[in-house]
């Protein structure tokens, strides 16, 4: 059977479409979805409530001992029936076709460690210079797995038997929490796959404010890692000091060309690739430094 585990934290309407997509299924096997709540104090709760008691494979789960995205997904699959499991956001939906996709390809075919595609969506219209930075970004998803071996959680399907092997995601981690899982998983000898035949949806994020937050807890994230799996990602020097150079101008105006985006809008891309990039570093500095005098 497919679990699939979404964790969510004070976002109803988000959450509402996830499980709206996942409900409106061509697949006619059994399949769960495991909603779990991070301790939530909106809304949230009431509205995944409201969808179990009217669809049968909807489970509310609570993981209110730690604040934690990752915590959350280990409660979703502790908690999971299902020998495959498949992770997505709160906010993100999926194609009709979703379970019965994922059928085919890791039941009938076997595969333990899937990264599947993820298609930026704009909710409305998207003219922010933060809202066409995340569009030209995006989830590289096939780089990920071929360079740094990994899948993120948002668009990660796999055998349950991986996630026991691993032992699970580490929850005190703020980000790069599936870089970790996914390496752990290729240094076992799971075999990954990248699959751009199944893809699921994720919102623009067009507010920056909200693009700049999320790289600092990147930032963040990367120092912990940085400091707590030396050995397991085997960081040199070179590494580290790669963090310090600018954007790249030349990759950034190329991926705007692809995205049919004018480029006279690559300055101001530009700019807030910088502003991106170095509040990274910021967050990455400051943490490294606060570890170092505690």
């Amino acid at each position: 059977m497919i679990s699939v585990v979404v964790p969510v934290y004070n976002d109803p309407a988000g959450v509402a479409r996830t499980i709206e997509s996942l409900i409106n299924q061509t697949y006619s096997g059994k399949y769960e979805i495991v909603v779990v709540d991070n301790n939530s104090d909106d809304e949230t709760a009431t509205i995944i409530k409201s969808f179990s008691k009217r669809v049968d494979n909807i489970r509310y789960v609570l993981e209110a001992s730690k604040q934690s995205s990752y915590a959350a997904r280990n409660k979703g699959v502790k908690m999971s029936n299902g020998d495959t499991v498949a992770f997505i956001d709160a906010d993100m939906w999926v194609p009709e076709t979703y379970i019965e996709d994922i059928h085919k390809l890791i039941i009938n075919e076997e595969k333990p460690y899937v990264g599947i595609d993820v298609s930026l969506k704009p909710v409305g219209e998207i003219d922010t210079v933060a809202g066409l930075f995340n569009l030209v970004t995006g989830f590289p998803i096939k780089y990920y797995m071929e360079n740094e071996k990994y899948a993120p959680t948002c668009c990660l399907v796999i055998k349950k038997q991986v996630f026991e092997d691993v032992g699970g995601f580490d929850s005190d981690l703020e980000s790069n929490g599936d870089k970790i899982f996914g390496k752990a998983a290729y240094n076992l000898g799971y075999s990954q796959y990248f699959c751009d035949s199944i893809q699921v949806y994720h919102p623009i994020r067009d507010s920056a404010e909200e693009m700049l937050s999320k790289s600092e807890r990147i930032g963040r994230g990367t120092a912990q890692v940085h400091r707590n799996y030396k050995q397991l990602l085997n960081n040199t020097w070179i590494d580290v000091w790669f963090m310090f150079l600018p954007p790249n101008p030349f990759l950034l105006y190329e991926r705007i060309s692809e995205s049919q985006i004018k480029n006279s809008r690559f300055p101001q891309l530009y700019l807030f690739a910088f502003a991106y990039k170095y509040s990274k570093l910021k967050s990455y500095l400051f943490y490294r430094i606060k570890q170092s005098l505690a």
